[in-house]
């Protein structure tokens, strides 16, 4: 198993607990979530995802 891998086979909860608050990403365009960037991410991580913008679909 890779360090990937093991990423991939990461809960909610627990991968949470590893990346960044989406309130500190670049394209994030949306109020935090919640009272922790625990608990933020975390609902963050259970939204569908938002079309990304290419040069494609302008």
């Amino acid at each position: 198993m890779t360090n990937a891998d093991k990423i991939r086979r990461m809960k909610d909860a627990d991968l949470a607990m590893v990346i960044m608050c989406p309130k500190d990403m670049a394209n994030f365009s949306g109020v935090c979530a919640g009272s922790t960037c625990m608990e933020c991410t975390e609902r963050w991580l259970k939204q569908e995802v938002e079309e990304e913008r290419t040069s494609e679909n302008y």
